[in-house]
């Protein structure tokens, strides 16, 4: 009964086409059976355009060209129809083999996708078979500064044969660039004056770039096969924003200096201490960084007897800095200086209080009385004058003179 129930799922599963949640539809197929494949949009195609089935992103099984001539791939030559008039695809006896992807594609200045089907080849009694996929072959990240230019060079020798093309492609939607086996090249509308390619290496120069130029950019031979030459994920960064050290206090003695500083940008800082004597300075914790907001790299560091703020990404950097001999010498001069104004300010008001003393003494001697260098009033009476305390805190100065009698 069990394997009644089996078989049953398995033959339902054998004509079965859903949908996924995108837009390709999964087709399971038994093996030996054939496999058919239609189109979901109409195709139109221009003076440079071309129709293909593609199988894995890596194979073509059959081409139409504008002239309406096919062109059938030979390890499916025996095995394909292909309809000019809806553009549907048979694979007939179909083997484990041919599980993937199968995609109708009208490539041009863009390639657009009109069917996208998962095939799943099975035996009767399996329920769950897996498919080959070819994965692509490694991928370089480059780092481009916005208004900058990219260049891209390609990684294998590139030889175009009967009906076949070279082209760069952009996150596999749009073509960037295609060259034909005459020599004759393309540069589709939307990258013209800012595209430099050139027919000797196939090397590309996509001029003035924009955030809207990240992506993913191919290198592909497109014939009967699909070889990839070169692949790149190109991220467009902007130049990081300026850099600020300030120095929040400092504490000085005679034989060491302690700072504090801040290293800001407009969306980030860092906040770190450093700590030095006659010999050496140490900066507590360590070297300090931060990822910022906009995904650059905000450090605080200690070299060569500087304080460096520095920040950078991939494309740029700035730094700002400040040397420790310097802040901590410039402190300790100010302090000497207060002192210095300070004894200095002490020994002038002694010689002012001094020099009050002095002619307030001489008013006096200049008073009538019988003696006029005495300093006494006219009564003969003796008086008192005190020194302020600031000056002469001990210092009281009596002058008294006798009454004749």
């Amino acid at each position: 009964m069990a394997h009644i129930v089996l078989l049953a799922v398995v033959c339902v599963l054998c004509s079965l086409e859903t949908q996924g949640s995108s837009a390709v539809a999964i087709v399971f197929v038994q093996k030996g059976k054939d496999l058919h494949l239609d189109v979901n949009k109409p195709v139109v195609l221009g003076e440079y355009d071309e129709f293909r089935w593609r199988v894995s992103d890596t194979h073509n099984v059959v081409r139409l060209f504008p002239d309406n001539t096919t062109r059938i791939v030979d390890p499916y030559k025996g095995r394909v129809e292909f309809s000019v008039q809806n553009h549907s695809l048979l694979l007939k006896n179909v083997q484990h083999s041919d599980s993937g992807d199968y995609t109708a594609l009208i490539t041009g200045d863009k390639n657009q996708r009109v069917a996208e089907y998962k095939v799943i080849i099975q035996v009767v009694v399996c329920v769950l078979c897996s498919w080959q996929t070819h994965g692509s072959s490694a991928v370089t990240t480059v780092f481009v500064q916005k208004g900058k230019n990219l260049h891209l060079d390609v990684h294998k020798p590139v030889v175009l044969g009967e009906d076949t093309e070279f082209s760069w492609t952009y996150n596999n939607t749009h073509n960037v660039v295609r060259l034909f086996n005459d020599k004759r090249t393309k540069i589709s509308d939307s990258y013209k004056r800012r595209v430099e390619f050139s027919v000797q290496n196939h090397s590309l120069i996509l001029k003035n770039v924009q955030h809207s130029d990240s992506g993913d950019y191919t290198a592909l031979i497109i014939g009967d096969n699909i070889q990839q030459v070169a692949e790149y994920k190109v991220i467009i960064q902007d130049p990081v924003s300026p850099v600020q050290l300030s120095v929040n206090s400092v504490s000085n003695s005679t034989d060491s200096c302690n700072l504090t500083v801040t290293c800001s940008t407009e969306d980030s800082l860092i906040n770190s201490t450093f700590r030095c004597d006659n010999q050496t300075c140490n900066q507590e914790g360590g070297e300090q960084s931060e990822v910022t907001t906009s995904g650059s790299s905000l450090r605080v560091y200690l070299f060569n007897g500087s304080i460096i703020c520095n920040h950078s990404n991939q494309v740029s950097w700035i730094r700002d800095k400040e040397e420790i001999r310097l802040l901590c010498s410039a402190t300790a001069g100010t302090n000497l200086g207060i002192a210095a104004g300070i004894g200095i300010g002490a020994a002038v008001l002694f010689c002012l209080v001094l020099g009050c003393l002095i002619i307030y003494q001489k008013c006096f001697g200049h008073q009538s009385g019988p003696n006029q260098n005495d300093p006494e009033d006219a009564s003969g009476r003796s008086f008192n004058f005190t020194i302020p305390l600031a000056v002469l805190p001990t210092a009281t100065v009596h002058f008294e003179t006798e009454t004749d009698n």
